[in-house]
């Protein structure tokens, strides 16, 4: 019996296809995360369309949008930085106490002096406030 040497297979079409597809097929697993990435493209374009033109353009702004139920940061813009507390905070302080306190509240302030009143009812020396705490507790929590 004889053995006939083989012939050596040389690369055709088929080879190179699949040399083609091989790496394509790799980043198979990776095209439904970009196609989630779009309308997070399209978050960012739209949120600094908004902040680059007119007055706006001129603030440093700090943004994070976070989606909970993906679990991740959709857009982010210096969102790592410290900003001083602006008229803004205020908002959100004012709407918290008009919630706890309700709309007609009043603080009370407590003065004190070690000075005698003259006659005319004059103070005789200067004020001081009294602290809060210095009366068993902290105003907004003596309030409800």
């Amino acid at each position: 019996m004889s053995v006939l040497p083989s012939r050596p297979r040389v690369a055709g079409h088929g080879a190179r296809v699949a040399a083609f597809l091989f790496p394509l097929l790799l980043l198979l697993p990776l095209l439904p995360l970009s196609a989630q990435e779009r309308p997070e493209a399209a978050l960012a374009k739209r949120i600094e369309e908004i902040i680059n033109r007119g007055d706006a353009a001129k603030a440093f702004w700090g943004i994070e949008v976070y989606a909970l139920g993906r679990g991740r940061t959709l857009y982010s813009l210096n969102a790592h930085r410290y900003f001083l507390p602006a008229s803004v905070a205020k908002l959100f302080t004012t709407a918290a106490a008009m919630d706890l306190l309700g709309p007609d509240y009043q603080f009370r302030t407590l003065v004190g002096a070690r000075s005698r009143i003259d006659r005319s009812g004059r103070l005789l020396g200067n004020l001081k406030d009294v602290p809060a705490t210095a009366l068993g507790g902290h105003a907004i929590a003596a309030a409800r």
